[in-house]
């Protein structure tokens, strides 16, 4: 038997509809020039900048600059006023990074009679931005930048798998559309950089059709206390006031208690009770590309809901027949009982080996 995460619920409805998210800036035609969160909101010029050049090589030639690897992946979320809400997450190698000495946190000057805290040992971390441009094309060919940003982070030097960093993510709001995206990483200092451009069709959640959201999986959360500053680098995949573990790899331990957390959009409303009412159901399966036939490995039971936000966990130590190592798929159908249109989502997952679980 599972239970839906009343807490998740009301977290996620709160955040994902109600997130304080700066709107998209007009389209304008010109070369990149880039601009730098900052506490206040402030934009700062950085069009003569190496990370500039190398966007606007990416941008003009199409091809990829990367000096170290990155892997990374897009999630959308529905935004007030009919946007899109545009969260990259990623993970960058380790291996060819800069790590030297952070300088120490400022100290709290004691008050008087009481003695000085000893000072806070500051761990060696390589310093990076993570920036990039959301372009289209105008009306006679030229290149329009719709959305831009830069946000400066650190990594520790023990953080990570040994291969790549932790996750981290960063978000924007974006009008609903087709643009090209152009991203990357670069560190400051070397100039070492990971810069693709790809084409991105972010989503509408205002059409009437029936929609399901980006899907975390995730092993943990933990609530924010600081406010969520768009376009701004966080460590792990942040929305809101809540910091989800929910890594690329989506590896989790064999018994861990996974919290499923997304949205559905485009349902209609039942007219005895005026809120949606959708059937749910999860199912698990091996994923092994080879098998002739798909191999069920747990089916869980209905859930109804009545409402679009979704927060449940699965308790995966209740599943005999999974095995610590092996790759397996989750798959999410959702049906609205009342406009009867229904869809189907898979994410693959993984479980840590029995001696990292």
């Amino acid at each position: 038997m599972i239970r839906r995460s009343l807490a998740a619920h009301v977290l996620f409805t709160l955040f994902a509809l109600a997130i304080v998210l700066v709107p998209s800036a007009g389209a304008y035609a010109s070369a990149p020039q880039i601009a730098v969160a900052g506490q206040q909101g402030q934009a700062e010029d950085m069009s003569g900048t190496p990370e500039a050049q190398i966007l606007r090589e990416v941008l003009q030639t199409g091809a990829a600059h990367e000096d170290f690897a990155r892997k990374s992946r897009t999630n959308f979320f529905p935004a007030p006023d009919g946007n899109t809400f545009m969260m990259l997450v990623f993970e960058v190698d380790q291996g060819g990074l800069t790590f030297a000495a952070a300088p120490p946190p400022a100290q709290a000057v004691p008050a008087e009679g009481e003695a000085a805290a000893p000072p806070v040992a500051a761990g060696d971390v390589a310093s990076l931005k993570a920036y990039g441009a959301v372009t289209t094309q105008g009306p006679e060919g030229q290149l329009e930048i719709v959305h831009q940003f830069m946000s400066p982070f650190t990594i520790p030097a023990d953080g990570g798998d040994g291969s790549f960093t932790d996750t981290h993510s960063v978000g924007m709001t974006v009008v609903p559309g087709t643009y090209s995206l152009t991203w990357g990483v670069i560190e400051a200092g070397t100039n070492l950089a990971n810069v693709t451009t790809e084409v991105i069709e972010v989503p509408s959640y205002t059409t009437g059709e029936m929609k399901m959201t980006s899907v975390f999986v995730s092993s943990a959360s933990e609530p924010q206390s600081d406010p969520y500053r768009p376009n701004t680098v966080y460590d792990g995949v942040r929305m809101g006031n809540i910091v989800f573990f929910d890594d690329l790899d989506r590896l989790v331990p064999r018994d861990a208690m996974i919290e499923v957390i997304y949205v559905i959009m485009g349902t209609q409303q039942d007219p005895t009770t005026m809120r949606p009412k959708i059937e749910i159901n999860y199912r698990i399966l091996l994923d092994d590309p080879e098998a002739e036939e798909e191999q069920s490995v747990a089916r869980f039971p209905t859930q109804t809901l009545e409402t679009f936000s979704v927060g449940q966990p699965l308790p995966l130590s209740q599943i005999q027949n999974l095995e610590a190592g092996k790759s397996y798929i989750l798959e999410i159908q959702a049906k609205d009982t009342v406009s009867e249109q229904q869809l189907i989502k898979r994410i693959s997952f993984s479980l840590l080996p029995e001696e990292e679980g």
